[in-house]
């Protein structure tokens, strides 16, 4: 994937989709919005969102789902990543769902990767090759 803001490598099988909520495509505010899926009974998600950083937002952890998840340590797991050369925020969830999630703070743009399933090892390897590819355009 190459876009305005970022670039990144995700699987051939990959399912690019559109967000939807009752089954109605959902418009982004965002700067740059990717979503797709791979496999099919293990099924992993993907959700990459570029936004513009507001007035009040100076560094990632201004920003509310940042903060959300610092507030809920017992339910999340937390750790400085770097990617591209930029620090960033690390999370990770163990529940039914698992979630990785990583957020960047570049240029006055809050960058968040998201994947999520139920498969650890193809949910953590799908991750880690995104993030391990991913440039900061």
């Amino acid at each position: 994937y190459k876009g305005k803001y970022i670039s990144f490598l995700y699987p051939a099988a990959a399912e690019i989709t559109t967000l939807k909520t009752n089954g109605i495509p959902v418009l982004s505010s965002g700067l740059e919005n990717i979503y797709f899926s791979v496999g099919d009974s293990a099924r992993i998600n993907v959700t990459i969102t570029i936004s513009q950083a507001s007035s009040a937002e100076t560094s990632i952890i201004d920003d509310p789902a940042v903060r959300l998840r610092q507030l809920q340590k017992d339910l999340y797991k937390q750790t400085e990543v770097t990617v591209d050369g930029q620090p960033g925020l690390e999370f990770e969830k163990n529940d039914q769902v698992i979630e990785k999630i990583a957020f960047f703070f570049v240029n006055n743009k809050i960058y968040t990767f998201a994947v999520d399933g139920s498969d650890r090892k193809s949910m953590t390897d799908l991750y880690n090759k995104i993030i391990l590819s991913l440039k900061f355009l």
